[in-house]
């Protein structure tokens, strides 16, 4: 089968969907993206489909979709919103409290996103320069009662949520994520991990999430159950 012939079935099969189900696909929410392709294909196939043809870089879903590993640059949206949640003029009419309850609540939720599928780097694209601090990032961190402002530490928070899809790969045995994942890169340790990643095929997304595996080890323990998942 052709490529041509792959999308002419396929948007068969969309329009059979809308003629049964009675519904429409809104088809300028697809977007299609050039792998291997020139550019008259794709232009082609998208006429056929109807849908925008688009290029790397994009998003999907609020991610980023690069070629390669994402840059710094991809979390510039993040301190952008952060920023603007943060803007100076909210904060001239807070008070000492309600700066800080502005704080936590824009570095608490925004980024959660974001953080939760792609690993923190150590400094975004944005502001790079190298600025006088008057007090260090981990005291500013640290609870009310070490002498902090308690403000949540985001590279925690980080290992923390990608740590979470490891948990649940563990914990959630046959869910549809878990078979997709174990189907692709295998099962090991019971069903905790998956097995020996392979540099040139492994996500970047799920190579991320690995590099957490040390820190949930740490973190978590384990209690004897009816020995189906024990190895021998």
């Amino acid at each position: 089968m052709t490529s041509e012939e792959f999308i002419e079935n396929l948007n068969t099969a969309l329009r059979c969907f809308e003629a049964v189900s009675g519904l429409s696909i809104n088809m300028s929410k697809f977007k299609l993206f050039r792998i291997h392709l020139s550019v008259e294909e794709v232009n082609k196939f998208s006429n056929i489909l109807g849908c925008p043809s688009v290029t790397f870089p994009s998003s999907y879903v609020g991610l980023p979709l690069v070629v390669g590993s994402p840059t710094k640059a991809v979390w510039d949206k993040v301190v952008d919103k952060v920023q603007k949640a943060l803007a100076t003029w909210k904060c001239r009419y807070l008070s000492i409290g309600g700066r800080m309850t502005l704080i936590k609540a824009a570095l608490s939720n925004i980024p959660t996103y974001f953080t939760s599928l792609l690993k923190c780097p150590p400094t975004t694209g944005k502001d790079n320069q190298k600025k006088l601090h008057l007090l260090d990032w981990k005291e500013v961190c640290k609870h009310y009662q070490e002498g902090g402002a308690s403000i949540k530490n985001l590279r925690l928070m980080n290992q923390a949520l990608l740590g979470k899809w490891i948990w649940r790969l563990g914990t959630e045995g046959d869910a549809l994520r878990n078979l997709i994942i174990k189907g692709k890169y295998g099962s090991s340790q019971g069903g905790w991990w998956t097995k020996e990643l392979v540099v040139t095929r492994a996500s970047l997304l799920w190579k991320a999430i690995m590099r957490t595996e040390k820190e949930v080890v740490r973190n978590i323990a384990f209690e004897l159950g009816n020995g189906n998942r024990i190895r021998f």
